[in-house]
């Protein structure tokens, strides 16, 4: 074999280095590439991304920024490259960046929230999120801007603290619920959420988690309409307001009741148990102001006092519902009870004395009593054990009307006070009867005398005629005259005159029967009528002329003693004369007596 020279061997030498240095030019040329793509692509990154980025040598001094945290510091790029980490630092101090970056770099890489200070000095939010390179020893930072974010969130706080201080603080109950259905009927629904205030007005605690049925027993059978609302609530979304009683809590609310999201709902409650018994009040006031007008209006057309005081009791009944109820009149020195409640038990009423009880006291006092317990009135003598209130008022000076009732403290001052102004009413009822009838006293009387005159005698014998001819009784007239009585009016005056007359009058009255009549027919004449005498007339004229003689012998009016001239007559029903004839005769015979004159 020919050995090759050494320049051939040179020469081979060199075509391989050739070969060697053409690939190692071509591995170059795509390694420079590869890098020159990565920088590109570095580069487009770093451009279009909306974080702030850093390179940050271990130091702590910034290597390279992108231009999206130059706009968010406000500072330029070359600025930011003489800067160091504490510079833009506005939470941390220098030594506490330096600490944080050697456990960065010890922990490999950290993400946190912290505050940046810009240019201008404004304080801004970030999110950092850093990653420690230990090839080229430096972090790779990126800077995200988070003041809107945090601005959001501090709001979102604010909201929620604001929503839980006014869901704890409000005055108005809260309850958001989860409705439970049975084939999308209502049928219980569980509390999620409850302020105090509604703890507090519903006396219910422990509720959150639990449904209705457990913390009301009972309500889905004694309130089906609230299940039936707010499963309507739920369903539809609609908002309802309704009043509602809740029986199991004795107490009234106004519920108003919405729903953001299907199956759940929120209600409000209102406590209305003041407003609504205030209402009630007013409806009762109301009723027993109309019930006094009615009462006032009756009272006014009664006829009789009977009339005034049964129509009181009832309008007192109704006024201070049905309580029991007595009404005495002043009688002497006695209250008389002249009208009680039907309800009161027999002898719970009785007459007693003006100067004891309280009754008694309240007729001397003029005052109203109202007392919760007989133990506030040791001056009262119940009839009855079970009476525990009641009103003792006066009805003016004509006595006293009492009220009672089983249960304690029954009565209010309001109570009181129309019981008062219904007294009043009864109090000028009974004063304008008995000064009507005065009136028409007067009218059918002899103001002198007090014995009837012609006008009631002519009213008068219609009625006795037509009640004799009914029975078959006969009716006999007296006809009386004073003898002498000129004479007397001569002799002794005038006012003498008017003494006679009234004594005759009363001895006229004395020595006859209630049911008979006695009539001034005029001057010094008087008529009885005695019905129903069956011809005994006489021992009426007998008894007269008796009771005239012993006055004369015991309390002589004149110096000679009064004597009287009777005649007498009987009418019966078959009697075919007129009644005018009958006093014609009557009165005949007694100018046939005056002619004897017994005196």
């Amino acid at each position: 074999m020919k050995r090759r020279s050494s320049s051939e061997e040179a020469l081979a030498l060199l075509r391989q280095r050739i070969t060697e240095l053409e690939a190692s030019l071509v591995q170059h040329e795509q390694s420079a590439a590869a890098e020159q793509q990565a920088a590109e692509q570095y580069a487009t990154m770093l451009a279009t991304t909306s974080d702030g980025f850093w390179r940050v040598g271990r130091n702590g001094k910034l290597q390279d920024v992108n231009e999206a945290y130059c706009r968010m510091s406000g500072y330029s790029r070359e600025e930011l490259l003489q800067m160091s980490i504490p510079h833009l630092e506005a939470v941390e101090s220098a030594d506490s960046t330096a600490r944080h970056i050697r456990k960065l770099i010890e922990n490999g890489s950290d993400r946190f929230e912290t505050k940046h200070r810009t240019k201008s000095g404004r304080i801004i939010d970030v999110e950092v999120s850093a990653t420690y390179l230990p090839s080229s020893q430096e972090l790779i930072v990126f800077v995200r801007g988070i003041s809107d974010q945090k601005l959001a969130e501090g709001a979102l706080r604010r909201g929620e603290a604001r929503y839980r201080s006014l869901f704890e603080n409000m005055l108005d109950g809260f309850a958001y619920c989860q409705m439970l259905f049975v084939d999308e009927r209502p049928q219980d629904f569980v509390y999620l959420e409850v302020n105090s205030a509604f703890e507090r007005l519903t006396g219910l605690e422990d509720v959150v988690g639990r449904r209705v049925s457990e913390v009301i027993p009972g309500i889905r059978e004694t309130h089906p309409e609230l299940l039936e609302t707010y499963g309507r609530v739920a369903l539809t979304g609609e908002r309802e307001r309704f009043e509602l009683y809740l029986k199991p809590l004795g107490m009234w609310l106004l519920i108003s009741a919405y729903s953001g999201e299907k199956g759940y709902f929120a209600a409000v409650f209102e406590d209305i148990t003041d407003r609504k018994l205030a209402e009630e009040a007013l409806r009762q006031s109301n009723r027993k102001v109309q019930e006094l007008h009615r009462a006032t209006s009756e009272l006014t057309a009664c006829v009789t006092e009977d009339e005034v005081y049964q129509l009181t009791v009832q309008a007192a009944e109704e006024i201070l519902d049905l309580t029991l109820c007595t009404l005495d009149i002043v009688q002497g020195d006695k209250l008389v009870v002249k009208a009680t409640s039907k309800q009161l038990p027999p002898g719970a009423s009785t007459e007693s004395s003006l100067d004891e009880g309280l009754a008694g006291k309240t007729y001397r006092t003029g005052k109203t009593c109202v007392f919760g317990s007989f133990d506030e009135v040791p001056e009262a003598l119940p009839t009855r054990e079970e009476f525990r209130s009641g009103i003792s008022a006066p009805i003016g000076d004509l006595g006293v009307f009492q009220v009672v009732s089983v249960r304690p403290n029954a009565f209010t001052e309001e109570d009181a006070r129309l019981l008062e102004l219904l007294l009043a009413h009864t109090r000028e009822s009974v004063k304008r009867i008995r000064l009507q009838k005065e009136l028409e006293e007067q009218a059918i009387r002899a103001p002198l005398t007090s014995a009837y005159n012609r006008r009631y005698f002519n009213e008068a014998i219609e009625q006795e005629v037509a009640r004799s001819r009914r029975y078959g009784h006969p009716i006999a007239f007296l006809m009386v005259d004073v003898n002498r009585f000129k004479e007397i009016n001569d002799r002794f005056g005038h006012r003498m005159g008017d003494q006679v007359l009234q004594a005759v009058a009363e001895v006229l009255r004395q020595n006859v029967r209630m049911s008979d009549t006695v009539i001034r027919y005029g001057g010094d004449e008087f008529l009885v009528i005695l019905p129903e005498t069956n011809g005994n007339a006489e021992a009426a004229v007998e008894r007269i002329h008796a009771t005239v003689a012993g006055r004369n012998a015991e309390n002589p009016l004149l110096k000679f003693p009064v004597t009287l001239a009777i005649g007498v007559d009987h009418w019966q029903p078959t009697d075919p004369r007129p009644i005018e004839v009958v006093l014609s005769e009557a009165d005949r015979r007694m100018y046939e007596d005056k002619k004897r004159d017994r005196g």
